[in-house]
């Protein structure tokens, strides 16, 4: 349990640092070329531009908003989880072969939640179709959200069940 949770914050912990070394290099090279260049009047006009593109998306309200930055920060856990949960499966059903296990389990579980969330989508979204865009991008943003955590919290109970209860360490 303990190696699972610590591979967990591991691997969330290099992500984190990626993305934010990302972005900074993405905010060094775009602001560094209008700093050069001595053009700042440009860099305001993008700014508008992102402000009306903004506005223009309907359906976008507050609390649209916060359950998407909810959503995007709980995605590389359910990611890395996923990975987690494939290595696990190929390592321990296929002894012999546990790299290819591994992969191989990795495209099933990717495929399984991509059927999975199609299913959900068609059962839940469809039907809200002709509702106000901000309610059905709402309910949308919660359904996506509670299907990740409960697939996260599925791949983890699943991976420490195999890992407590089928991994031989003698």
């Amino acid at each position: 349990k303990t190696q699972l949770n610590a591979k967990i914050l591991s691997g969330v912990t290099y992500v984190l640092v990626t993305t934010l070394a990302m972005i900074f290099s993405i905010f060094l090279a775009f602001f560094g070329l209008f700093f050069v260049s001595g053009n700042l009047s440009s860099l305001k006009d993008i700014f508008v531009s992102l402000k009306e593109l903004f506005t223009l998306l309907t359906g976008f309200d507050s609390a649209s908003l916060v359950l998407g930055s909810i959503y995007v920060v709980l995605t590389p856990f359910l990611q890395i989880m996923l990975v987690y949960t494939a290595i696990t499966l190929g390592s321990l059903l296929l002894s012999k072969h546990k790299i290819v296990g591994s992969i191989i389990f990795y495209f099933v579980t990717n495929w399984s939640v991509s059927i999975v969330r199609t299913i959900v989508s068609v059962i839940f979204k469809v039907p809200l179709a002709n509702i106000d865009a901000s309610v059905y991008t709402f309910i949308s943003l919660l359904i996506e959200l509670l299907l990740s955590v409960g697939i996260f919290v599925g791949t983890y109970f699943l991976s420490r069940h195999m890992l407590t209860n089928k991994l031989n360490l003698e």
